[in-house]
């Protein structure tokens, strides 16, 4: 519930922030090909279904099996972030 809340809220800034730019940026495809991004789950998202998409996870969508992904996914980028702070380049340092 939370997650979709907090996704409608940002697809509402996003359409406001569309609005706002339209004068200087024709389409928004237009924009990421200019900045070469490649993010086709954002832009089915935001330009085609406008909707956020649910919760899913591989036990099924109960609370628990969202919180171990969710737990899974922190712990990642934490040592993720760790690892780029300490200058780490190798896999065994």
């Amino acid at each position: 519930q939370e997650y979709s809340t907090e996704c409608n809220k940002l697809i509402s800034q996003f359409r406001l922030a569309e609005k706002a730019v339209k004068d200087d940026i024709t389409t928004v495809e237009d924009f990421m090909k200019l900045y070469e991004m490649d993010c086709p789950r954002a832009t089915e998202r935001l330009l085609i279904m406008g909707v956020p998409e649910p919760i899913r996870s591989a036990h099924g969508s109960t609370a628990a099996g969202v919180a171990v992904t969710v737990a899974e996914t922190v712990q990642h980028f934490i040592t993720t972030m760790d690892a780029v702070k300490l200058e780490q380049r190798a896999v065994d340092e």
